[in-house]
Formats: structure tokens, sequence, C-alpha cells
């Protein structure tokens, strides 16, 4: 069996991950896996298991990754595609039935597509509505990782709610041994610690929590909190801290690769996201035994 999983890098993220430990799973059971890329690969090679394989599509942006996915699906013909995220489940549908009508396709979704930030602008909306219900009607399988995002694909789509699946994300073991990272221990210098992880992007409301710990602050100094992920709002966060005086309370500690040591050494989870489709995280954070804060 050869399946193929088309979607972008832009970083180690949620759908990223849940990909990417869903095709290392299939690998070990003996399944040819094969990642499609549109855009850069990043570092997702030494990510996978050495037996899953890349193909860069060798094109920046879904527009122009139609033409060159379906010369991949005439070449490689594997039993089924899945694509994750529109619009690349619609670009996939289109392809495969080009391609070789016996390839079957399993389209995804992981954020509640109709509250993400693309789906700001009226005319991309109008644009998801009349592309996702011609698409998803052709598609072998279609699922959200949450019924709320399964839900919102079918509304998306006009089409009825039993058509969707719910397949939730996966999480990696936690190891018996799992050590807390040190700076972090030498930053809180005692302190109870809130972590909170994430790309910095908007749509995690990591301002939010920064305005939030401001007030806290101001009423006890028994705790810090360390924000883990890297992302283009990096800058402007850095401001609102420095703004609110609390560089000694609050610290981005970046991407870390071992996020386990951060959970270890971490008493409570943070969750500010304005928007999730299923919050990895949060399951992370729960297994390491953090109680969790949302808004």
């Amino acid at each position: 069996t050869r399946i193929s999983i088309l979607m972008s890098y832009p970083g180690f993220g949620g759908a990223e991950k849940n990909a990417i430990l869903m095709a290392n799973e299939l690998s070990r059971k003996g399944v040819d896996v094969e990642f499609v890329i549109v855009g850069d690969i990043g570092d997702i090679r030494h990510r996978l298991a050495p037996d899953v394989t890349i193909h860069e599509l060798g094109v920046k942006r879904f527009k122009n990754a139609l033409k060159p996915l379906i010369d991949y699906l005439k070449i490689r013909k594997p039993d089924a595609i899945q694509a994750r995220i529109w619009p690349l489940t619609v670009i996939a549908v289109v392809a495969a039935r080009f391609a070789d009508r016996n390839i079957r396709v399993v389209c995804s979704e992981h954020i509640v597509l109709s509250k993400s930030p693309v789906s700001r602008s009226p005319v991309t909306r109008l644009l998801q509505r009349l592309t996702t219900s011609v698409a998803y009607r052709m598609a072998d399988r279609l699922f959200g990782v949450s019924r709320g995002v399964a839900d919102d694909m079918a509304n998306t789509a006009l089409m009825q709610q039993d058509r969707f699946d719910v397949i939730n994300n996966a999480k990696d073991t936690v190891p018996d041994d799992v050590s807390a990272n040190q700076g972090l221990i030498e930053f809180a210098n005692g302190r109870k610690i809130i972590i909170a992880v994430g790309s910095l992007k908007p749509q995690k409301g990591f301002d939010f929590l920064i305005e939030s710990v401001a007030l806290l602050a101001k009423r006890r100094s028994d705790f810090c909190v360390a924000i883990v992920g890297e992302g283009a709002e990096r800058s402007k966060l850095t401001e609102l801290i420095e703004r609110h005086e609390l560089s000694d309370t609050v610290h981005l500690f970046g991407f870390q690769r071992d996020i386990g040591q951060f959970y270890a050494a971490s008493d409570v989870f943070a969750l500010s996201s304005y928007v999730e489709g299923f919050v990895n995280v949060m399951v992370e954070a729960l297994s390491h035994g953090l109680g969790v804060v949302s808004i």
C-alpha cells in the first residue's frame, strides 16, 4: 500500500506534528508513505522515520500546485492521497480526478475554517464555499480533528454532517524519565510556572495572555510565565512585555525540540487561543499532569 500525504510545512505546528506522527506510525506498520510538500521542506526530514520519503512539488504557492501534483500522481500512482487544510484539500481532489480516478482521496481540516485568519475576507469565504461544495462531494473520505471542525466543514461545503468523520490528533507518549528544563527552572527561581505553547501568531492570543499577566502581576509576584514557540509575532509580543515591565515575569523561550522538559518544569498550562481545531498542546500538558486554564 502506498499513501501520499499532501501538505505545506510552514513550521512545526500541531497539524504538521500530527501528520509526522501518522506517517511514522504507518511506515512502522509497513505502509509505503511519502510526503508531498508545497513550499519549503524546512526541518521535516529529521523528524520522519527513515523509510518515509519526501517529494517537493517545486512550487511555493498553492495556486501553482495543481499541475505538478497531477504529474506526480500519474507517475507515483499512490493508492490514496491524504490532503490536509484548505485549499490543498480541494487541489488534491481535482488533481486525483485528472490523474487517476482509482486514487482514493481523504481530506481533513485541523482548524475551524470559517473562523481562521484566512477566512476574514468575504471573497475568500465565498471561494471556500464554492470549491469545497464541489470538491468535497468527490472525495472518498472527509474528517475533522474535532466535532466542531467537522461540522464547520459540513456547513462550509453545504453538505450533511454525517459525511464528515472525527479523528482526533495523535500524541507522543510521555517518557517515564522526562527531566525538567534547567533554563526554565533558573528563570522561575522558585516561583510557580505557567506555561503557554504555540506558534507566535495572532490566533494564539498571546497578546491577551500578556495583558492578563500584567493585571495579575499587580496582585501577586509568586509566579512566572514561559511562552514556548516561535513566529512572526515575536517582536510585537516582546514590545508588549517591555511596555508592561514584565521582563522578569514573562519570557519567550522560542521553539524547543524537547517540549516535554518544559511541561515537566511547569505547574499550570495556559491556553489563550482565539480559535483552535484540536488543541494538541493542551492534551500534551494534561498528559504531564498539568492543570489547564483556558479562556
